[in-house]
């Protein structure tokens, strides 16, 4: 039996695809962990490094609100 080139053509070009759409996939997953990685880093830290800013200047940052209209502590076991 005669093997067809065709065939074979298709046979090589799904291997030659699904090698470079494994190569896209870890290029994309790896370019996402490390955008995460530095969102995490701005959400975590960001609002710290302007609060010392801050205090350097002489200022001094507002503390959260702890109370409610009434006077009474919003969170019972803070005081």
């Amino acid at each position: 039996m005669r093997i067809n080139n065709f065939k074979e053509l298709e046979r090589e070009q799904i291997v030659q695809y699904q090698k470079n759409t494994d190569k896209v996939h870890k290029s994309i997953s790896s370019n996402v962990g490390i955008l995460g990685f530095i969102g995490d880093i701005f959400e975590l830290y960001l609002s710290r490094i302007f609060g010392l800013f801050i205090s350097a200047t002489g200022g001094s940052p507002t503390e959260p609100d702890n109370k409610n209209n009434n006077g009474r502590p919003k969170y019972p076991n803070t005081i």
